[in-house]
């Protein structure tokens, strides 16, 4: 789902938008402006979890979960991980991980998260509304829901009851990361 198909449902959830009828480009714009400071917001509150600060001055390649501040006299280039050794093992990236990029010299940030569902590192503070929107495989109605609901404040609509129980879900489910795998390790006895 791309960030303006979860912007159109999100719209007709709380009856702003009907069935078959298209946004306008401000809307679109203004809504789209929303679902990234969502994300930013969780980024915020540590719903994904507590980010590392690194401090780089040369070539180097994000590890899951870093704050890389980028040092003004920086010549190098910042990479993200295609792969993520663990234990000797190398494995893909975790999903919901985070890389923030902070430019001393510009006082830019750039914040990536890595949706394990399309294996791919998104740029969360450039989303287009063609974009695939981050996370939404995961659980594409509370991810819906959660917009409707800052969409409903800024459209003076109400939300229902189970919109605000299913973003509840979704939200609960990000902080606790029930999508991600269980880790299987050997007991140890004595």
């Amino acid at each position: 789902m791309n960030c303006l198909d979860l912007i159109s449902r999100a719209l007709r959830r709380i009856g702003v938008l009907a069935g078959g009828q298209s946004l306008r480009d401000d809307e679109a714009a203004d809504a789209l402006d929303v679902l990234s400071a969502i994300y930013l917001r969780w980024i915020s509150e540590g719903v994904f979890g507590e980010l590392r600060d690194v401090r780089v001055t040369s070539d180097y390649t994000a590890g899951e979960h870093e704050r890389i501040i980028r040092a003004s006299d920086m010549v190098g280039t910042i990479s993200l991980p295609d792969t993520v050794s663990d234990c000797g093992q190398d494995r893909s990236p975790r999903d919901g991980s985070l890389v923030i990029i902070s430019d001393e010299l510009t006082s830019e940030t750039e914040a990536y998260i890595y949706d394990g569902s399309v294996k791919m590192w998104v740029l969360l503070t450039e989303l287009g509304l063609t974009d695939a929107a981050p996370l939404a495989n995961r659980d594409p109605i509370g991810l819906t829901c959660t917009l409707s609901l800052e969409l409903a404040d800024e459209y003076g609509q109400q939300a229902s009851d189970i919109i605000r129980m299913n973003a509840a879900r979704f939200h609960m489910g990000l902080t606790h990361n029930w999508s991600a795998p269980q880790t299987i390790v050997r007991g140890v006895y004595f």
